[in-house]
């Protein structure tokens, strides 16, 4: 029996047994039920089941689970529900392979007392792995049992945990009964949950009795349970009491029991020794206090849907004695165990959803105020304006779940007659059309690529082409908000939401249309080339292009300007995500291990020290994007700066002509890896291998057996240009990844004085344990102008499309042009950038502006993309146009966009395109598409505008020869096109195979020039047509 009777436990636990009562007192005036499942939400689930299979399975899957329980003893229910603490799934570890099983040990309710081992397949609760070590809880009156394994049987020093095992840094020990303790805990509130349901949709008492037995036995146990960690630390006091303290941040060290006491590491509480914050704590669960909110809000509801029922002898399925104690000690208890967590992380928000389910509940409006106040500060604390995360996509998801059942439990809520005060909630609605709620909603489905995956940016787990997830999020927004969300439902299966919300009659929309978006908030950057649609199922020649430069927060990975593509539905250029509570997870997050360059083989600035990066150019047309970025990611790099070309021209996806600029330190690595291992090592184009030898030592903590060679062909010189002859091919050299049956093949194009090739961890999951990558750094020294690191990356499963890349210009160090050919099988491409709009001379081409990429076909077609440029010259084909740049002040903005001090020109052909805008806010210049301009107003696309003080708007330009005589012309600036021809005089604007005017036309010795207004051309229906 505990013996928690310390002065200050006794008031405590006095004070709240007297506010137990009250809220027992004031739960009698609410008209039951009253959270998510009421009579209208059981007519959707009939209807739903009387219409959909999936409803219909959804619905004998919650039957099955609760027949399994409705006519078992009470005896064997407790059993479920264990009186002993329940300890913590994290730091599982099998005593046979030693593999971390932290949320991935199989645990079957069906057989609960077993736990097996998700690596090896080994039974870990076998009785050949007694738990012989032991915790004594003294004044709590527990005692705890954990694994030893050989090396720390019989050590005399085993308090100090030297040989136990090492979780997220710190030393544990490993209990197999405790995590089943925990499984069966958090398993058994959606059991009761499931039960009650039921008991409303069929009438069997069974269903209710089963379910009154769990809420009586969880009120039984859960005031025993003690206030612990995910490290092994245990609060031996009153756990009330313990949450008060913690709260408090006072006398925690006093309390704190821990079966390692000794080991080097400290408590995130300045008055603890090892226990963990909030973040980690809690008493059914020790994930994190939300937690517990969460499992109790299910119990909550099923005590919400039982009430005052009677049984058909005209019986309570719960005396009102018992629903008292369960309501006292149970609920308010799990209540004050979790409300005193407050702050911004991706965590406590569940703690203010409890607080609006619990506190409805109770009829207790000071909860329900407290709870939805904090919803909308933790949705602007949390996430970006435009709804994202700087922590990735994969927290944002665990951040929105936690926080996306506050709106549905205080939807319709409305405070007693006897709240008075000025801020009275009635027929509470937070879903609001125009709100950040929605807007952090809708950046699930913006950041849902064509093939159903998301970024895996940051922490995030590495995702697979399908219908996109979750489903939930999905599934409110369609049913909450609008029809925007329905694209994204799959009307063939269901969740927990859908079941009871989302209309039988709700019928599914075609798919959203491709885009290229960029999140003005998260700084990342999506472009997509060879899409027919969204969710399509056949991805040959498709591909999806990432970069991202977002200010590092949380879950980040320091990898300012990191790359990574898709092609053909495969990864191939490749970004290792997130392997939870891992300890190769340092290792996957580091700089080393990202597309990028690294300096003086260092990590990246860390959060705190590295600002957000800064786009300096976005512009996209349906076959060429391109985007440059710069960042401070280095404290001595001077320059940090890329520029990417998504390139999709001939067969197959995308190609990139990738420049990377870097001034400052003394070595800069050009780090690039695919997925597994060199499939071809680096060797020069015309097949010669470069040789490599053997070096001791590492790059960075882990890649290691390094091989080193020095790619010293035919080189080019910085700064040189080269005559536009194929002599020179023999200049570059490749290496080659495959995965999945698609290759990833880099072409090093700019001088490289050493490549390194060294093997390192790729372990994506905690089933991939022992997975090897092989990691390519292409090396310089800076001897004081820097480097410009240029390749070309492209991708093929059979056949390469590109058979040669020749540089026309290469950098000079960090500054200068590049200029370079890529030859394909039926044509080739020429690819200019430059740092400023100069003019220059490339062989035949002149060219004044930033980017440019100019392609002929083996059939004589040209193509042709400009951005932010005013001139182009080559042999058959000249443009010039009227202005390379939109830019002005920003003089006022709301949320949809924002006024200028000049009206813009040309307004209609600005739709679609970007605007770069500098925002103090962020510290950096960002990117919004344009959805209008009209006079001096520009609003935004897709995302809310935050704050601005200058903009640019680069002109773009793209011309498609699709046939001998026919033009496709898109341009935001006015430009007049001179072609080099005899045949023809005149052209005309053409749309579906019909004249609809002339175009401005002149001949002048032996060229067609035409004026091109780009107000015209603002459909990609209408073309020229030459005459």
């Amino acid at each position: 029996m505990p013996s928690w009777n310390s002065r200050g436990e006794r008031e405590c636990r006095q004070r709240l047994e007297a506010l137990k009562g009250r809220l027992y007192r004031s739960s009698l005036t609410v008209a039951h039920p009253c959270l998510r499942i009421r009579d209208e939400n059981l007519e959707i689930a009939r209807a739903n089941i009387k219409k959909h299979d999936w409803a219909k399975k959804f619905y004998d899957n919650m039957v099955a689970l609760a027949d399994h329980y409705a006519d078992r003893t009470v005896a064997w229910i407790e059993t479920m529900i264990p009186a002993l603490t329940p300890l913590h799934i994290y730091g599982t570890f099998c005593p046979v392979c030693e593999g971390d099983n932290t949320w991935a040990m199989i645990w079957d309710h069906r057989d609960p007392e077993k736990l097996t081992c998700c690596h090896c397949g080994v039974v870990m609760t076998d009785q050949k792995f007694p738990e012989e070590g032991r915790l004594e809880l003294p004044r709590s009156g527990q005692t705890l049992t954990y694994y030893l394994h050989p090396g720390e049987k019989g050590d005399p020093e085993f308090a100090t945990g030297r040989h136990a095992f090492v979780w997220a840094g710190r030393k544990v020990h490993t209990s197999f009964l405790g995590a089943i303790r925990q499984k069966k805990t958090h398993h058994m509130p959606g059991v009761a949950r499931a039960l009650a349901i039921l008991y409303r949709m069929t009438g069997q008492d069974r269903y209710a009795r089963a379910a009154a037995t769990i809420l009586k036995r969880f009120a039984q146990v859960y005031p025993n349970y003690v206030f612990h960690d995910y490290w092994n630390t245990f609060m031996d006091c009153d756990p009330l009491y313990a949450c008060e303290l913690m709260a408090r941040d006072r006398d925690v060290g006093r309390y704190e029991v821990n079966a390692c006491p000794d080991q080097q590491a400290r408590s995130g509480m300045k008055s603890g020794k090892l226990i963990q914050t909030f973040w980690g704590c809690g008493r059914m669960s020790s994930g994190g206090v939300q937690a517990e909110a969460r499992h109790l809000m299910d119990l909550t509801e099923a005590l919400d849907l039982l009430w005052d029922a009677k049984g058909r002898d005209g019986s309570p399925f719960l005396t009102k004695r018992e629903r008292e104690t369960v309501i006292r000690d149970l609920l308010a208890e799990g209540l004050f165990t979790f409300t005193h967590w407050e702050g911004i992380n991706n965590k406590v928000a569940g703690c203010r959803v409890g607080e609006v389910a619990l506190g409805r509940f109770l009829g207790a409006p000071g909860y329900v105020h407290r709870g939805v106040e904090g919803f909308e500060p933790y949705l602007r604390g949390f996430f970006n304006f435009d709804g994202s995360t700087n922590e990735g996509s994969g927290y944002y998801s665990y951040a929105v779940s936690n926080v996306h059942l506050l709106p549905e439990v205080a939807r319709g809520y409305t405070d007693p007659p006897s709240y008075r005060k000025k801020d009275r909630f009635k027929d509470l609605d937070l879903y609001d059309p125009d709100g950040i709620y929605r807007t952090v909603l809708r950046a699930r489905p913006l950041m849902t690529l064509p093939d159903g995956r998301v970024p895996h940016t940051a922490d995030a787990h590495e995702g697979h082409p399908g219908w996109p997830g979750p489903a939930w999020l999905h599934n409110i927004g369609a049913v909450r908000l609008g029809r925007e969300f329905v694209p994204f439902v799959n009307f063939s299966s269901g969740d927990d939401f859908a079941f009871f919300n989302r209309p039988a009659v709700m019928k599914g929309t075609d798919p959203p249309p491709v885009r290229d978006l960029f999140f003005p908030g998260w700084l990342q950057a999506v472009f997509n080339t060879g899409y027919q649609r969204t969710f399509q199922e056949d991805l040959t020649g498709t591909a999806t292009f990432l970069m991202n430069f977002y200010e590092p927060d949380g879950h980040d990975h320091p990898d300012a300007l990191n790359i990574a593509m898709f092609a053909d539905g495969v990864e191939v250029l490749s970004d290792l995500g997130y392997i939870g509570d891992h300890p190769l997870n340092a290792s996957i997050r580091s700089t080393l291990k990202h597309n990028l360059v690294v300096l003086d083989e260092k990590e990246q600035l860390p959060r705190g020290q590295r600002p957000p990066g800064a786009v300096r150019l976005i512009a996209a047309s349906p076959r060429v994007k391109v985007i440059e970025a710069d960042c401070r990611a280095y404290a001595e790099a001077e320059v940090y700066r890329r520029c990417c070309f998504m390139v999709h021209r001939g067969a197959g996806p995308a190609y990139l002509v990738d420049l990377f600029r870097a001034k400052g330190g003394k070595v800069h690595d050009y780090a690039i890896h695919g997925e597994g291992k060199l499939t071809a090592l680096p060797a020069f184009t015309e097949g010669k291998p470069i040789p490599l030898s053997k070096r001791r030592g590492t790059m960075g903590r882990d890649i290691e057996k390094l091989r080193v060679g020095k790619p010293v062909g035919r080189q080019v010189a910085h700064g040189a240009a080269l005559p536009p002859t194929t002599s020179h091919l023999p200049s570059t050299w490749t290496v080659a990844w495959t995965d999945e049956g698609a290759t990833m093949r880099v072409h090093f194009v700019s001088p490289v004085s050493e490549v390194i090739v060294g093997e390192g961890p790729g372990q994506r999951n905690h089933s991939e344990i022992g997975a090897r990558h092989d990691y390519l750094f292409a090396r310089n020294r800076d001897r004081g102008q820097g480097n410009g690191f240029v390749t070309v990356i492209d991708h093929y499963r059979e056949t390469p499309d590109i058979t040669g890349v020749q540089a026309i210009a290469l950098p000079d160090g960090a500054g200068g042009p590049v200029a370079l050919r890529v030859f394909r099988r039926a044509g080739e491409d020429t690819i200019l950038h430059s740092p400023d709009p100069s003019e220059r001379v490339f062989g035949r081409m002149t060219f004044a502006g930033r980017a440019a990429v100019h392609s002929r076909e083996q059939d004589g077609r040209l193509s042709l993309f400009l951005a932010e440029s005013s001139r182009f010259t080559a042999l058959n084909l000249s443009v010039t146009l009227q202005r390379p740049v939109i830019e002005g002040t920003i003089t006022a903005s709301d949320g949809s966009g924002f006024e200028t001090d000049a009206r813009i020109p040309d307004a209609a052909a600005l739709i679609g395109s970007f605007v770069e805008v500098e925002d103090p806010e962020q510290g950096c210049w960002t990117a919004y598409a344009i959805q209008s301009v009209r006079g001096r107003r520009v609003e935004v696309d897709l995302f809310p505008f935050n704050a601005g003080t200058r903009f640019r708007i680069p002109s773009v330009f793209s011309l498609e020869q699709e046939s001998g005589d026919a033009l496709r012309v898109r341009t935001t600036a006015p430009a007049e096109v001179t072609l080099r021809t005899d045949r023809f005089s005149q052209a005309v604007y053409e749309r579906d195979g019909k004249e609809t005017r002339a175009a401005q036309t002149r001949v002048d010795n032996g060229n067609l020039i035409i004026q091109v207004d780009p107000r015209i051309l603002k459909s990609n229906d209408l073309l020229f047509r030459l005459k």
